[in-house]
């Protein structure tokens, strides 16, 4: 009887240090991986053609989709380097107040037209 209890004494500190095993391990996989930093801004991923080539925004896309693709540095606002991949984009008449940035509300109205006359 004595044996049987120490047999199962040990197998119980067995699980414990198996699981305690476990458990840092997985902390230290944890903790090595790669730190991500949340965007303040949810969305799609920034726009990058790989090729260099032009945007091709789909027709079903919606100006705030594509303006959160062409935001890569999630600023809040767009530059005409940022939009010049859309052929026949006109920024200087899409910059309403003219400084030079298209906020969101500016490049949804000209994302507007723009849709209207393609």
């Amino acid at each position: 009887m004595k044996v049987i209890s120490i047999l199962a004494t040990n197998a119980v500190f067995a699980v414990i240090i198996a699981l305690g095993a476990i458990g840092t391990s997985s902390n230290a996989v944890a903790q090595d991986g790669p730190s991500v930093k949340p965007d303040s801004r949810a969305g799609p991923a920034p726009a990058i053609p790989p090729t260099g080539g032009g945007l091709s925004p789909t027709p079903f896309e919606s100006a705030e989709t594509l303006f959160n693709r062409l935001d890569a540095g999630r600023t809040g606002y767009l530059t005409k380097d940022q939009v010049q991949t859309l052929d026949g984009f006109k920024f200087e008449a899409a910059d309403l107040n003219h400084d030079g940035r298209l906020t969101a509300d500016e490049f949804n109205r000209a994302w507007s037209d723009y849709q209207s006359k393609k």
